[in-house]
Protein backbone atom coordinates (compact mmCIF):
# COMPACT_ATOMS: atom_id res chain seq x y z
CA UNK A 1 0.00 0.00 0.00
CA UNK A 2 1.33 3.42 -0.77
CA UNK A 3 0.69 6.22 2.18
CA UNK A 4 0.86 9.83 1.80
CA UNK A 5 0.77 11.24 5.34
CA UNK A 6 0.67 15.23 6.56
CA UNK A 7 1.99 16.14 9.39
CA UNK A 8 4.69 18.03 11.62
CA UNK A 9 7.94 17.27 11.51
CA UNK A 10 9.05 13.94 12.38
CA UNK A 11 11.94 12.33 14.45
CA UNK A 12 12.74 15.69 16.11
CA UNK A 13 13.23 15.58 20.04
CA UNK A 14 11.04 18.41 20.02
CA UNK A 15 8.43 16.36 18.32
CA UNK A 16 7.48 14.28 21.00
CA UNK A 17 6.69 17.46 23.38
CA UNK A 18 2.86 16.77 22.94
CA UNK A 19 0.32 14.31 22.89
CA UNK A 20 -0.10 14.84 18.82
CA UNK A 21 3.88 14.57 18.32
CA UNK A 22 3.92 11.42 19.94
CA UNK A 23 1.13 10.27 17.36
CA UNK A 24 2.81 10.93 14.67
CA UNK A 25 5.93 10.38 14.86
CA UNK A 26 4.96 6.42 16.42
CA UNK A 27 2.15 6.25 13.74
CA UNK A 28 4.69 7.27 10.43
CA UNK A 29 7.30 4.99 12.21
CA UNK A 30 5.32 2.09 12.75
CA UNK A 31 3.70 2.60 8.75
CA UNK A 32 6.88 2.61 7.74
CA UNK A 33 7.72 -1.00 8.39
CA UNK A 34 4.92 -2.31 6.60
CA UNK A 35 3.98 -0.39 3.51
CA UNK A 36 5.80 2.92 1.41
CA UNK A 37 5.38 5.92 3.14
CA UNK A 38 5.75 9.61 1.82
CA UNK A 39 5.73 12.04 4.64
CA UNK A 40 4.98 15.68 4.32
CA UNK A 41 6.00 17.69 6.97
CA UNK A 42 4.68 21.05 7.85
CA UNK A 43 8.92 22.04 9.33
CA UNK A 44 8.06 25.13 11.31
CA UNK A 45 6.86 26.08 14.94
CA UNK A 46 3.40 25.66 16.43
CA UNK A 47 1.23 29.05 16.81
CA UNK A 48 2.01 30.72 19.82
CA UNK A 49 -1.37 32.05 21.13
CA UNK A 50 0.69 35.58 22.81
CA UNK A 51 3.08 35.98 19.26
CA UNK A 52 2.16 39.61 17.79
CA UNK A 53 -0.14 39.85 14.91
CA UNK A 54 2.07 40.42 12.06
CA UNK A 55 4.31 37.16 13.05
CA UNK A 56 1.01 35.04 12.77
CA UNK A 57 0.33 36.36 9.83
CA UNK A 58 3.08 35.48 8.32
CA UNK A 59 2.83 31.94 9.63
CA UNK A 60 -0.40 31.88 8.06
CA UNK A 61 0.83 33.04 4.63
CA UNK A 62 3.42 30.16 5.04
CA UNK A 63 1.03 27.31 5.62
CA UNK A 64 -1.33 28.72 2.41
CA UNK A 65 2.00 28.49 0.21
CA UNK A 66 2.91 24.64 2.18
CA UNK A 67 -0.91 23.53 1.55
CA UNK A 68 -0.51 25.08 -2.37
CA UNK A 69 2.33 23.11 -2.75
CA UNK A 70 1.08 19.73 -1.45
CA UNK A 71 -0.79 18.40 -4.97
CA UNK A 72 2.79 18.92 -6.95
CA UNK A 73 4.57 16.98 -3.99
CA UNK A 74 1.98 13.76 -3.46
CA UNK A 75 2.95 11.14 -5.45
CA UNK A 76 0.97 8.69 -6.77
CA UNK A 77 -0.67 6.77 -3.57
CA UNK A 78 -3.64 5.30 -2.19
CA UNK A 79 -4.29 6.92 0.70
CA UNK A 80 -3.24 10.15 2.17
CA UNK A 81 -3.45 10.45 5.88
CA UNK A 82 -3.58 13.93 7.40
CA UNK A 83 -2.67 13.10 10.90
CA UNK A 84 -3.73 16.17 13.13
CA UNK A 85 -7.02 18.35 12.91
CA UNK A 86 -3.98 21.21 12.90
CA UNK A 87 -3.67 20.28 9.58
CA UNK A 88 -7.36 20.15 8.37
CA UNK A 89 -6.67 22.89 6.01
CA UNK A 90 -4.76 21.47 3.57
CA UNK A 91 -7.77 19.04 2.87
CA UNK A 92 -9.10 22.38 0.95
CA UNK A 93 -6.18 21.37 -1.81
CA UNK A 94 -6.83 17.78 -2.27
CA UNK A 95 -9.37 15.46 -3.77
CA UNK A 96 -12.12 14.20 -0.97
CA UNK A 97 -11.89 10.94 -1.99
CA UNK A 98 -8.97 8.47 -0.42
CA UNK A 99 -8.62 11.20 2.47
CA UNK A 100 -8.10 10.75 6.09
CA UNK A 101 -8.08 12.78 9.11
CA UNK A 102 -7.29 12.22 12.55
CA UNK A 103 -9.34 14.24 14.91
CA UNK A 104 -7.35 14.11 18.09
CA UNK A 105 -10.05 16.75 20.02
CA UNK A 106 -12.03 19.50 18.83
CA UNK A 107 -10.98 21.99 21.73
CA UNK A 108 -9.93 24.88 19.73
CA UNK A 109 -13.57 24.52 17.99
CA UNK A 110 -15.56 24.07 21.16
CA UNK A 111 -13.58 25.65 23.94
CA UNK A 112 -11.12 28.37 22.24
CA UNK A 113 -8.82 30.21 24.24
CA UNK A 114 -6.97 32.41 21.51
CA UNK A 115 -7.55 36.27 21.70
CA UNK A 116 -5.90 37.19 18.61
CA UNK A 117 -8.25 37.09 15.46
CA UNK A 118 -6.05 35.58 12.58
CA UNK A 119 -5.60 32.99 15.07
CA UNK A 120 -9.71 32.13 15.74
CA UNK A 121 -9.43 32.43 11.52
CA UNK A 122 -7.26 29.81 11.38
CA UNK A 123 -9.38 27.25 13.78
CA UNK A 124 -12.28 27.95 11.64
CA UNK A 125 -10.12 27.08 8.62
CA UNK A 126 -9.56 24.36 10.10
CA UNK A 127 -12.93 23.19 11.10
CA UNK A 128 -13.76 23.75 7.83
CA UNK A 129 -11.57 20.97 6.49
CA UNK A 130 -12.54 19.17 9.27
CA UNK A 131 -15.56 18.26 6.86
CA UNK A 132 -13.93 17.47 3.55
CA UNK A 133 -11.92 14.46 4.65
CA UNK A 134 -13.75 11.27 3.52
CA UNK A 135 -12.93 9.26 7.11
CA UNK A 136 -11.84 10.69 10.13
CA UNK A 137 -10.40 8.91 12.93
CA UNK A 138 -10.54 9.98 16.46
CA UNK A 139 -8.85 8.88 19.89
CA UNK A 140 -11.48 8.48 22.01
CA UNK A 141 -15.52 8.58 22.10
CA UNK A 142 -15.61 11.70 23.75
CA UNK A 143 -14.16 12.81 20.59
CA UNK A 144 -16.60 11.25 18.34
CA UNK A 145 -19.52 12.39 20.07
CA UNK A 146 -18.43 16.12 19.67
CA UNK A 147 -17.89 15.75 16.13
CA UNK A 148 -21.40 14.29 15.44
CA UNK A 149 -23.35 16.18 18.22
CA UNK A 150 -21.59 19.41 17.91
CA UNK A 151 -19.78 19.54 14.18
CA UNK A 152 -22.54 17.44 12.69
CA UNK A 153 -20.50 14.67 11.02
CA UNK A 154 -22.21 11.90 9.72
CA UNK A 155 -21.17 9.24 12.69
CA UNK A 156 -20.20 6.77 9.66
CA UNK A 157 -17.69 8.57 8.94
CA UNK A 158 -16.22 8.23 12.14
CA UNK A 159 -14.06 5.49 14.03
CA UNK A 160 -12.50 5.39 17.12
CA UNK A 161 -9.00 4.16 17.27
CA UNK A 162 -7.19 4.34 21.14
CA UNK A 163 -3.50 5.24 20.57
CA UNK A 164 -0.50 3.52 22.76
CA UNK A 165 1.53 3.97 25.26
CA UNK A 166 5.32 3.14 23.55
CA UNK A 167 7.14 0.53 25.29
CA UNK A 168 9.78 2.89 26.57
CA UNK A 169 7.11 3.45 29.85
CA UNK A 170 8.01 1.11 32.32
CA UNK A 171 8.94 0.47 35.55
CA UNK A 172 12.73 0.99 36.03
CA UNK A 173 15.02 -0.40 38.61
CA UNK A 174 15.13 1.70 42.40
CA UNK A 175 18.83 1.60 41.53
CA UNK A 176 17.91 3.47 37.94
CA UNK A 177 15.81 5.91 39.44
CA UNK A 178 17.74 7.29 42.13
CA UNK A 179 20.48 7.93 39.36
CA UNK A 180 18.11 10.02 37.90
CA UNK A 181 17.00 11.66 40.95
CA UNK A 182 20.50 12.52 41.59
CA UNK A 183 21.34 13.52 37.99
CA UNK A 184 18.44 15.94 37.87
CA UNK A 185 18.71 17.32 41.38
CA UNK A 186 14.76 16.23 41.97
CA UNK A 187 13.62 16.25 45.65
CA UNK A 188 13.07 12.81 47.06
CA UNK A 189 9.45 13.27 47.59
CA UNK A 190 7.69 14.51 44.74
CA UNK A 191 4.10 14.51 43.17
CA UNK A 192 4.29 15.32 39.29
CA UNK A 193 2.66 17.29 36.77
CA UNK A 194 3.18 16.41 32.65
CA UNK A 195 1.62 19.17 30.49
CA UNK A 196 1.03 22.67 28.92
CA UNK A 197 0.31 25.60 30.64
CA UNK A 198 -3.07 26.39 28.89
CA UNK A 199 -5.88 26.99 31.14
CA UNK A 200 -7.83 24.14 30.25
CA UNK A 201 -4.74 22.32 32.13
CA UNK A 202 -5.67 23.93 35.23
CA UNK A 203 -2.36 23.90 36.63
CA UNK A 204 -3.15 27.38 38.78
CA UNK A 205 -5.54 24.78 40.69
CA UNK A 206 -2.71 22.50 41.04
CA UNK A 207 -0.86 24.93 42.39
CA UNK A 208 -3.70 25.72 45.31
CA UNK A 209 -3.97 22.21 46.32
CA UNK A 210 -0.68 21.70 46.66
CA UNK A 211 -0.33 25.09 48.86
CA UNK A 212 -3.32 23.20 51.00
CA UNK A 213 -1.71 19.44 50.61
CA UNK A 214 1.57 20.85 52.03
CA UNK A 215 0.03 22.09 55.36
CA UNK A 216 -0.07 18.12 56.27
CA UNK A 217 2.81 16.97 54.22
CA UNK A 218 5.56 19.39 54.93
CA UNK A 219 8.39 17.71 52.80
CA UNK A 220 6.15 16.88 49.43
CA UNK A 221 7.11 19.17 46.08
CA UNK A 222 5.81 19.32 43.38
CA UNK A 223 7.38 18.90 39.67
CA UNK A 224 6.01 20.43 36.44
CA UNK A 225 7.05 18.81 33.30
CA UNK A 226 6.10 20.39 29.86
CA UNK A 227 5.80 23.29 27.55
CA UNK A 228 5.06 26.65 28.17
CA UNK A 229 2.05 28.03 25.49
CA UNK A 230 0.07 30.55 27.07
CA UNK A 231 1.79 33.60 28.63
CA UNK A 232 -0.89 35.07 30.99
CA UNK A 233 -1.20 31.53 32.32
CA UNK A 234 2.29 31.34 33.07
CA UNK A 235 2.35 34.32 34.98
CA UNK A 236 -0.66 33.52 36.79
CA UNK A 237 1.33 30.14 37.83
CA UNK A 238 4.61 32.08 38.60
CA UNK A 239 2.40 34.18 40.66
CA UNK A 240 0.50 32.23 42.84
CA UNK A 241 3.78 30.06 43.39
CA UNK A 242 5.39 33.38 45.24
CA UNK A 243 1.88 34.43 46.82
CA UNK A 244 1.69 31.03 48.66
CA UNK A 245 5.63 31.24 49.55
CA UNK A 246 6.33 27.72 47.33
CA UNK A 247 9.65 28.87 45.31
CA UNK A 248 11.70 26.32 46.94
CA UNK A 249 8.89 23.81 46.87
CA UNK A 250 7.87 24.29 42.92
CA UNK A 251 10.36 22.77 40.40
CA UNK A 252 9.65 23.18 36.56
CA UNK A 253 11.52 21.34 33.78
CA UNK A 254 10.69 22.62 30.45
CA UNK A 255 11.56 20.59 26.98
CA UNK A 256 11.99 17.18 28.83
CA UNK A 257 13.86 14.97 26.43
CA UNK A 258 11.28 11.86 25.76
CA UNK A 259 13.36 9.19 27.02
CA UNK A 260 13.67 10.79 30.56
CA UNK A 261 9.68 11.42 30.81
CA UNK A 262 9.45 7.87 31.96
CA UNK A 263 11.64 8.20 34.93
CA UNK A 264 9.86 11.90 36.15
CA UNK A 265 6.96 9.19 36.37
CA UNK A 266 9.19 6.50 38.39
CA UNK A 267 10.46 8.71 40.28
CA UNK A 268 7.39 10.45 41.50
CA UNK A 269 5.23 9.36 44.21
CA UNK A 270 1.85 10.19 42.27
CA UNK A 271 1.19 11.77 38.83
CA UNK A 272 -1.53 14.63 38.80
CA UNK A 273 -3.77 15.61 35.95
CA UNK A 274 -6.45 18.21 36.54
CA UNK A 275 -7.62 19.10 33.47
CA UNK A 276 -11.32 20.19 32.62
CA UNK A 277 -10.68 18.93 28.69
CA UNK A 278 -8.97 16.06 26.69
CA UNK A 279 -9.44 14.64 23.88
CA UNK A 280 -7.37 11.57 24.68
CA UNK A 281 -5.01 11.99 27.68
CA UNK A 282 -1.42 10.80 27.88
CA UNK A 283 0.25 11.90 31.06
CA UNK A 284 -1.91 9.41 33.17
CA UNK A 285 -1.34 6.21 30.69
CA UNK A 286 2.30 6.97 30.83
CA UNK A 287 2.32 6.93 34.52
CA UNK A 288 -0.11 3.53 34.64
CA UNK A 289 2.93 1.95 32.56
CA UNK A 290 5.50 3.24 35.00
CA UNK A 291 3.96 1.87 37.90
CA UNK A 292 3.22 5.38 39.02
CA UNK A 293 -0.43 6.40 40.67
CA UNK A 294 -2.47 8.69 39.57
CA UNK A 295 -5.11 11.82 40.59
CA UNK A 296 -6.98 13.31 37.71
CA UNK A 297 -10.52 14.78 36.88
CA UNK A 298 -13.18 13.22 35.67
CA UNK A 299 -14.25 14.89 32.64
CA UNK A 300 -14.46 14.57 29.22
CA UNK A 301 -12.64 12.16 27.43
CA UNK A 302 -10.61 10.86 30.58
CA UNK A 303 -13.37 8.99 32.46
CA UNK A 304 -13.25 6.75 29.09
CA UNK A 305 -9.64 6.30 29.26
CA UNK A 306 -8.60 5.64 33.03
CA UNK A 307 -11.56 3.59 34.04
CA UNK A 308 -11.15 3.16 37.99
CA UNK A 309 -7.46 3.15 37.64
CA UNK A 310 -7.30 6.52 38.94
CA UNK A 311 -8.25 8.60 42.11
CA UNK A 312 -10.90 11.00 40.60
CA UNK A 313 -12.48 14.62 41.49
CA UNK A 314 -13.99 16.77 39.90
CA UNK A 315 -12.40 19.85 37.92
CA UNK A 316 -11.47 23.01 39.31
CA UNK A 317 -12.41 21.83 43.03
CA UNK A 318 -9.05 22.42 44.78
CA UNK A 319 -10.31 21.01 48.13
CA UNK A 320 -11.25 17.90 46.83
CA UNK A 321 -7.75 17.42 44.50
CA UNK A 322 -5.87 18.37 47.91
CA UNK A 323 -7.73 15.72 50.00
CA UNK A 324 -7.18 13.24 46.68
CA UNK A 325 -3.15 14.24 46.91
CA UNK A 326 -2.83 13.64 50.54
CA UNK A 327 -4.78 10.12 50.46
CA UNK A 328 -2.66 8.82 47.72
CA UNK A 329 0.72 10.04 48.73
CA UNK A 330 0.39 9.45 52.43
CA UNK A 331 -1.59 5.74 51.90
CA UNK A 332 0.86 3.06 51.15
CA UNK A 333 -2.85 0.72 50.42
CA UNK A 334 -4.24 3.44 48.14
CA UNK A 335 -1.15 3.49 46.36
CA UNK A 336 -0.87 0.07 46.13
CA UNK A 337 -4.64 -0.48 44.93
CA UNK A 338 -4.40 2.68 41.95
CA UNK A 339 -1.10 0.73 40.55
CA UNK A 340 -2.30 -2.49 40.47
CA UNK A 341 -5.32 -1.25 38.48
CA UNK A 342 -3.27 1.41 36.40
CA UNK A 343 -0.80 -1.91 35.25
CA UNK A 344 -3.86 -3.70 34.02
CA UNK A 345 -5.79 -0.30 32.70
CA UNK A 346 -2.84 0.79 30.58
CA UNK A 347 -2.66 -2.77 28.79
CA UNK A 348 -6.01 -1.87 26.64
CA UNK A 349 -3.61 0.85 25.11
CA UNK A 350 -0.76 -0.37 22.82
CA UNK A 351 0.28 0.65 19.36
CA UNK A 352 0.48 -3.19 18.02
CA UNK A 353 -3.25 -2.55 18.14
CA UNK A 354 -3.72 1.21 17.62
CA UNK A 355 -2.47 0.11 13.88
CA UNK A 356 -4.60 -2.95 13.34
CA UNK A 357 -7.22 -0.40 13.82
CA UNK A 358 -5.36 2.20 11.35
CA UNK A 359 -4.91 -0.36 8.75
CA UNK A 360 -8.73 -1.59 9.11
CA UNK A 361 -9.66 2.07 8.19
CA UNK A 362 -7.91 2.38 5.37
CA UNK A 363 -8.78 -1.10 3.56
CA UNK A 364 -12.71 -1.20 5.11
CA UNK A 365 -13.38 2.21 5.12
CA UNK A 366 -11.26 3.94 2.73
CA UNK A 367 -10.24 1.70 0.11
CA UNK A 368 -13.00 -0.66 -0.12
CA UNK A 369 -15.99 2.31 0.04
CA UNK A 370 -17.96 2.74 -2.68
CA UNK A 371 -16.91 6.44 -4.07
Amino acid sequence: MNIVTISGKIGSPSSYTSGIGKYENEVVKRLRCLHTVHTIEYDTYRFDYQKRTINILFQLIYKVLFSISIPFRIPRSDVVHVLSQEYAYTLFFLPRRRTILTVHDVIPFRHSDATNFLFRWYELLNLRGIRRAQHIITDSKYTERELTQHLHIDPHRITVVHPGVAEHYCAYTLEDVQRFVRMKHLPEHFILYVGSDRPRKNVDVLIEAFAKARERIFDLHLVLVGRSEHGPTRQKIEQLVEERGLETFVHQFRNVPEEELPLFYNAAAATIFPSSREGFGWPPLEAFACDCPVVATKETSLAEILGDAAYTVAARDEKALAEAICSVVKDGSVQEKLVSRGREQVRRFTWEETMRGIKDVYEVKVLSAKN
